[in-house]
């Protein structure tokens, strides 16, 4: 479990090279950069990391810009997500 910012999502389907209908739904978060500075590679501020999501229906009444705990299944997929004040009232 881990506490983001989330600030939007894509979700829909494509067709495969094996011609079956594939559903996908990724989610954004910010967060800081990855990795080290160097003479080549510069960063500042906050990034939007993508991860995979099981369900487009988990951020269903979930805003833009809000605080929540992500809960991630055992592919690394956001499985469940609660808003990040809800979580801490229940610990």
């Amino acid at each position: 479990m881990e506490e983001k910012t989330y600030i939007g999502m894509t979700y829909g389907s494509f067709v495969g090279d094996d011609g079956a209908e594939h559903n996908y739904c990724n989610v954004f978060f910010i967060e800081d950069f990855a990795g080290e500075q160097s003479d080549t590679r510069h960063f500042a501020g906050r990034s939007a990391g993508k991860y995979r999501c099981t369900d487009p229906l988990i951020m269903h009444n979930i805003a833009p810009g809000t605080n929540v705990t992500c809960y991630f299944d055992s592919k690394g997929r956001v499985a469940f997500v609660q808003r990040a004040e809800v979580a801490k009232a229940k610990d």
